[in-house]
């Protein structure tokens, strides 16, 4: 069988979701399949190497929402021999005919939804019956999803296709045995004897409220002095550490731009790692904190409450309630027991529900099914 799979992803470095990848290919070559990769640029030939070791790569550049380079990849549908084609990021808009051309060839098309959601509650009525991803869905065979939350946006919205929910993944060895960078944090100005909490992501002030969230690390301060605040992730740095002065916390507040390899030591230092993202379809980063043995304050939406058990593994408040959001920082930066009982049943948790190759077993399963079903 031949499994064609379209990342609208440039394979900027080596993460989790590159981590997907190759064990996709590893285990569709070990089934004695093909496997097939298209991306619209390589960022990192080291990763695009690793994946070429176990599928075929193939690169359309150019911008992906012109008809003209939808149509090269679908050439390469067709050069390939695909049988299950299985995109990822693909805008619905632009990879409708997408869909459409593959039931016209009788190749399986399955969509792999990672996207934001909002709540139901915000919704209106109209978009049960009337919205993009509705009319693509006519041409789907399958849509796969990352979390329940996702399932349920999908569900409401009236999708046609079934809709299966296979978790993200993570390669857990890569997160054992990492010690702190004492060093790499030096360079940041945070010291052996500094409290740290931290962040990992872009920095956004709409889905990721990075700006809201330098304004809770403000109340933690309050109740909490000598603490230091590490956001790492690619974004407006100067426009944030502009905010955090202007909130009077700049001395407190290290930013480090986006960091080339991933922060095991940076994260594996901290007493917690903390998000206000508004939406998250899943959050494999709070996955990924828990392993390297920190538990997790966040946001109570989207997919996230499946990743972070509340009371267990971290702590999840309401969207807007920032002062509750400090208190538990607070608590976890003063109570060191809590945090070991956090961090022991998140890592059990994780490693029982997200192990990369289980997941990707899954996905394999239900890329191959004929019936749809």
């Amino acid at each position: 069988m031949n499994f064609l799979f379209v990342f609208n992803s440039g394979v900027a470095k080596h993460g989790s979701f590159e981590d997907f990848m190759i064990e996709l290919g590893r285990q569709i070559k070990v089934r004695g399949d093909r496997a097939g990769f298209v991306f619209p640029r390589i960022g990192d030939k080291n990763v695009a190497e690793e994946i070429g070791r176990v599928g075929e790569v193939f690169v359309v550049d150019g911008d992906w929402g012109d008809k003209a380079v939808v149509g090269r990849i679908l050439d390469v549908v067709d050069g390939f021999g695909a049988d299950v084609v299985n995109t990822h990021f693909c805008d619905f808009n632009s990879f409708f005919c997408f869909y459409r051309a593959l039931r016209r060839r009788g190749v399986r098309g399955v969509y792999h939804y990672h996207g934001e959601i909002l709540p139901i509650s915000e919704m209106a009525w109209w978009k049960r019956w009337v919205s993009s991803i509705r009319f693509f869905s006519w041409y789907a065979d399958l849509i796969i999803t990352v979390s329940e939350a996702n399932a349920r946006f999908l569900r409401f919205l009236n999708v046609r296709p079934l809709v299966e929910v296979v978790y993200n993944g993570i390669d857990l060895g890569r997160f054992d045995g990492h010690c702190v960078d004492y060093d790499g944090l030096a360079r940041y100005g945070i010291g052996r004897d500094d409290e740290y909490v931290c962040y990992l992501g872009s920095l956004n002030e709409g889905r990721k409220r990075v700006a809201d969230l330098l304004e809770i690390f403000r109340r933690v301060l309050q109740r909490r002095k000598g603490v230091k605040f590490l956001v790492m992730g690619k974004g407006d740095v100067d426009r944030f550490k502009g905010i955090a002065s202007d909130l009077g916390i700049g001395d407190s507040v290290v930013f480090t731009g986006l960091l080339r390899d991933y922060p095991y030591g940076f994260i594996s230092g901290a007493k917690a790692l903390v998000s206000a993202s508004k939406q998250e379809s899943f959050g494999l980063v709070f996955a990924e904190a828990l392993l390297l043995g920190v538990p997790v304050v966040a946001c109570k939406v989207g997919g996230i409450p499946e990743v972070v058990v509340d009371g267990k593994s971290g702590f999840l408040v309401d969207r807007d309630d920032f002062d509750g959001f400090a208190d538990r920082v607070v608590r976890l930066l003063d109570d060191e027991q809590l945090r070991n009982e956090m961090v022991a049943f998140g890592r059990d948790y994780v490693r029982r529900n997200f192990d990369l190759r289980r997941q990707v077993e899954r996905v394999i399963d239900a890329l191959s099914k004929k019936d749809g079903v």
